[in-house]
């Protein structure tokens, strides 16, 4: 398909509109959108600046706005409201931009998507460059915390009552930034140096970051276009995601269930863990989701993944006590992992967390029934609060007195580790771990 040739601004402004009027994704948005310009290099990451940016700071943006604005930010089209975020955004967070750019690239936009409103987005927006310095935050502490880090009053207060304002101030700025990208070693193919020097010769810089089997890759925007991707010599894979099967501690030969396994990053590190050895039986609720475990595995080179399209809150009966081990990745608010998915902030509601931790309950009282006596059962989330986290296993540990924590400290990587291992559990933050936001507890059955 041919690709359509437009400025980085204007296929941005498309990503953004279709975020907010079709309530799309950002990451998936920002992938569709930027598949059909005929966009290279720094024009790119210019379009997923300016989109994650707006999206991450729209009540910090829509505050500023709406003290230079005649017309109050309910008033105002999404197509004149997303310019003057799009403005907003590169005046006053994009340093390498000048306000010029910003303002008469903005004005241009105008002239085809909101002809009207031009002279009007022209004049917000040179206001708000000319007066940037002097923009006033509200006075309370934790409003202020609420505007500058821009999340809703929902997250922020049960941030706020959970870790106080200077831990939960740090933690929302942390959930803001930018994540590395780090891939996973298909061990089955290839090795880290090895892999490391590959990536180099396609252009993509490899550092270290401390784990196994783990790189940061540098100097890509579309990792699915390299040739090492398509061969299966690696996997995108977030660190706490890869802490999960790490500490499962799966051995070549066994048997394996992963209760909510799709996409099957998790599956697929299990497989590699075995040498692709052994059975790993993977359930997802959703048949197409089903398919992407089956497609990673076979990129991989992995045979001994058997998927099966289920529900995991409910037990099934013939998969009792057949595993030696379970790794039951629930489903979450993903709050941790804000830093990839910053549209989470908007959709997030308090209301249903009771509701999501009782099905987590459901899920991880399902799966222990799967665990041989002797075996290991984890559980585990991408997501920082206590109601998903610590009191689901409580509760379980006590209905259930078969099970008991199993600590893992001994198997982290020093700047890792935290004493919590020791009593079986670890919270990652991105604000003193540079991890996503991830739980992980590991349990074991008694013989």
């Amino acid at each position: 398909m041919e690709k359509v040739k437009m400025s980085a601004r204007a296929c941005a402004y498309k990503i953004l509109y279709k975020i907010e009027n079709e309530n799309s994704f950002s990451n998936m948005a920002l992938k569709e959108g930027l598949s059909g310009c005929a966009l290279e290099g720094a024009d790119r990451r210019l379009v997923a600046s300016i989109v994650y940016g707006c999206v991450k700071y729209k009540r910090y943006l829509d505050y500023i706005i709406s003290q230079f604005s005649s017309v109050k930010i309910k008033k105002l089209s999404l197509n004149v409201l997303i310019l003057l975020r799009m403005g907003a955004y590169q005046i006053v967070k994009l340093n390498r931009v000048p306000d010029s750019a910003a303002v008469n690239e903005s004005v241009k936009l105008a002239q085809k998507y909101a002809y009207r409103s031009k002279a009007f987005i022209n004049a917000v927006l040179r206001k708000i460059s000319d007066q940037k310095d002097s923009i006033k935050m509200p006075d309370d502490l934790k409003e202020r915390l609420k505007v500058e880090c821009s999340f809703p009053d929902e997250i922020a207060d049960m941030l706020l009552a959970e870790h106080g304002a200077e831990n939960a101030g740090s933690l929302m700025r942390a959930l803001n930034e930018n994540a590395p990208l780090t891939v996973r070693v298909n061990t089955l193919k290839t090795d880290k140096e090895s892999l490391a020097k590959i990536l180099l010769d396609e252009g993509v810089t490899a550092k270290e970051c401390g784990v196994d089997n783990m790189l940061v890759l540098e100097g890509i925007s579309d990792i699915a276009s390299l040739e090492s991707y398509k061969k299966g010599l690696f996997t995108p894979q977030g660190i706490g995601s890869y802490f999960a099967s790490y500490i499962l501690s799966p051995k070549k030969g066994e048997c394996v269930i992963d209760v909510c396994a799709a996409p099957g990053g998790k599956s697929t590190h299990i497989a590699e863990i075995m040498e692709n050895k052994g059975v790993i039986h993977s359930f997802d609720i959703h048949s197409h989701r089903a398919a992407l475990i089956e497609s990673s595995a076979k990129r991989l080179g992995i045979d001994i993944i058997k998927t099966k399209v289920a529900d995991s809150s409910q037990f099934m009966c013939e998969y009792e006590s057949i595993a030696d081990c379970v790794l039951a990745d629930v489903v979450c608010s993903g709050l941790g992992v804000i830093r990839k998915k910053p549209d989470i902030k908007w959709s997030f509601d308090t209301d249903k967390l009771d509701e999501l931790a009782s099905l987590q309950y459901k899920i991880l009282s399902s799966a222990s029934r799967y665990v041989k006596k002797g075996g290991s059962l984890v559980y585990s989330t991408c997501t920082i609060t206590k109601q998903e986290n610590m009191d689901v296993v409580e509760r379980f540990l006590k209905e259930n007195d078969e099970f008991e924590p199993c600590a893992f400290d001994e198997m982290l990587p020093e700047k890792y580790v935290k004493p919590s291992a020791k009593e079986g559990y670890i919270q990652f933050y991105p604000h003193t771990d540079s991890v996503d936001g991830f739980f992980i507890y590991k349990l074991r059955r008694k013989s």
